[in-house]
């Protein structure tokens, strides 16, 4: 194997293992889209129930239930957010480009100066891929925070809610 088929070789598998990366990013965001928007509409079927009734308790368990339901509307935000389509560089080069390197008899390109295009068009798609790989890694830690932070959602809310009525009184000497 010569130097060159080695350079080629091992851009083309870099490449495909960062198209790879995205793509594993979308599957573990349609995973959380999947799981946020069914407990979201869960509470929210739950607040309407809790609310029909009359008393403190149950107030105080449709807040809960609103800030569960808050968080989880959070996550499947951010987890389509994951899923929008972006702009990723694609490992192959198109017909374009070969036809100009290699078809085109007017072109006086050299063997060489076709692979520094290669690999400088190669170089290029990969920072964009990178820079796509830490937007979407941000998108999805988010998507991930708004399930994890529903208990903590429905504690501050739902004690909020149970607590108003007790320390609104004596902040605001009502």
């Amino acid at each position: 194997m010569t130097y060159l088929e080695l350079a080629l070789e091992d851009i083309r598998a870099r490449q495909t293992a960062v198209v790879d990366h995205i793509r594993a990013f979308e599957g573990q965001a349609l995973s959380l889209l999947g799981v946020s928007s069914a407990l979201a509409v869960a509470c929210i079927s739950a607040v309407a129930t809790v609310i029909s009734q009359d008393s403190l308790l149950p107030i105080a368990a449709a807040w809960a239930l609103g800030g569960a339901a808050a968080s989880f509307a959070y996550g499947t935000f951010f987890s389509i957010r994951v899923m929008s389509s972006t702009e990723m560089g694609l490992p192959a080069k198109d017909g374009s480009f070969w036809t100009e390197a290699v078809l085109n008899p007017e072109s006086e390109r050299s063997p060489s100066d076709i692979l520094a295009g290669y690999i400088a068009s190669s170089k290029n798609s990969t920072e964009q891929n990178e820079k796509l790989i830490k937007l979407l890694s941000r998108r999805l830690q988010h998507a991930r925070a708004g399930i994890g932070l529903a208990p903590i959602s429905a504690l501050v809310a739902g004690g909020g809610a149970l607590g108003a009525p007790y320390f609104i009184p004596r902040i605001f000497g009502c």
